[in-house]
């Protein structure tokens, strides 16, 4: 349900046609449904991580996941858009570096310091 949740508020800033993209963000386990959202929604331009769970046995728990695939995968089908991590990334994303490496866009998987410079709020005109 908190995906779908998710899922339903980027659905609803997309319908009322004032953005252009949409970074979400998720703190330890709630990043994993951030990613999942994300790899289910690609009007997601941007994740933003703050200490994600290496892997589902972390949590977030969903149903039978582990089943198919874990959160490093989940990751990689985020690339080439942007995946930022406010803490340092857990081995096992070393697996969506590669992939993101495949897509020539490593720098799009990358460490801030805070939200600020996760969200290069500098940039905006």
């Amino acid at each position: 349900m908190q995906l779908w949740d998710v899922l339903q508020g980027v659905r609803f800033l997309r319908e009322t046609g004032k953005i252009d993209g949409v970074s979400v963000y998720g703190r330890r386990q709630m990043g994993g449904l951030a990613l999942h959202a994300a790899a289910l929604d690609e009007q997601i331009s941007r994740v933003i991580l703050d200490d994600p769970p290496g892997s589902h046995w972390q949590g977030p728990a969903l149903l039978g996941v582990l089943r198919f695939t874990d959160l490093a995968e989940v990751a990689a089908m985020v690339a080439p858009r942007e995946i930022v991590s406010l803490t340092p990334w857990p081995r096992a994303f070393d697996y969506t570096r590669s992939i993101f490496d495949l897509y020539r866009a490593t720098g799009k998987m990358r460490q801030a310091r805070s939200l600020g410079e996760a969200l290069e709020v500098w940039k905006t005109p």
